[in-house]
């Protein structure tokens, strides 16, 4: 049995599973709307060798790099990045949960891509697909290829933001391609023992800084007042004179008591 399926994409989108599946997660590639770039498509027979069901994240890349020019330079090389979006909790019924009739919606691009491919069940222990697409990339394009890893919690929730950055890439790297996976689970552990590796969109400056949040308002307030006792004290003390002083007599007065 073939370690790939070859199907159409809308179809693939639209069938959800009963349970959310563990284990190994699918792949879900599309290009972007305004790549010329056809190193998705179906290899020719010769092309086909035969694989377990469930493919290992090695010969994902493989697949993707498939495709040779006449002078053997893979096809995926000519694309200007690569986004590889890493989802903690991706199952076969993760893109039928989304909807495609909203302005922001993944699965309407993915359905509306010029080539897409799916990959059933890819496992990531032996190797994660980051890396494997990380070595590939840099062996056959070069170090200086630009590769996008975002990595987020599910594709529900996070759909907004995933659109906003793909939007964002849309207008520096028109050619790419998304590539969906599931997190391996040692980058998984990692982000959540860490901070948080998400993108948010841009925020003002004062919002960003939080310069007049309460706590700065409050710190404020107490280094003007104590600014203000400091110079109220310096002001009494430098208007009035020492007791010693006061009370000492003139050294003219007690010469002219001498003389007499």
């Amino acid at each position: 049995m073939r370690g790939f399926t070859w199907m159409l994409l809308p179809f693939a989108l639209l069938c959800a599973g009963a349970d959310a599946s563990k284990g190994p997660a699918p792949l879900v590639a599309f290009v972007s709307p305004r790549t010329s770039n056809a190193m998705l498509r179906p290899p020719t027979e010769n092309q086909f060798d035969r694989r377990e069901p469930i493919i290992s994240a090695r010969h994902a890349v493989e697949r993707l790099s498939l495709h040779r020019r006449h002078d053997g330079t893979a096809e995926m090389c000519e694309l200007d990045a690569f986004v590889h979006v890493q989802v903690d909790s991706l199952s076969k019924d993760s893109f039928a949960d989304l909807d495609a009739a909203t302005p922001f919606s993944l699965k309407k691009r993915a359905m509306l891509a010029p080539q897409q491919m799916v990959f059933e069940a890819m496992e990531q222990k032996s190797t994660s697909f980051a890396d494997e697409l990380k070595n590939a990339v840099h062996e056959l394009c070069g170090t200086e290829k630009k590769i996008f890893n975002i990595p987020i919690p599910n594709l529900k929730s996070h759909e907004t933001q995933l659109i906003s950055k793909l939007s964002e890439i849309d207008s520096e790297y028109p050619e790419y391609i998304v590539l969906v996976t599931g997190s391996n689970e040692h980058a998984m552990t990692k982000r959540q023992a860490g901070p948080a590796l998400h993108y948010t969109p841009k925020s003002k400056f004062l919002e960003r800084n939080q310069l007049f949040s309460p706590a700065t308002v409050l710190a404020l307030g107490v280094v003007a007042f104590l600014l203000f006792c400091t110079i109220i004290a310096v002001a009494m003390i430098s208007s009035t004179e020492s007791p010693d002083r006061l009370a000492a007599p003139s050294r003219g007065t007690s010469y002219d008591k001498k003389r007499n």
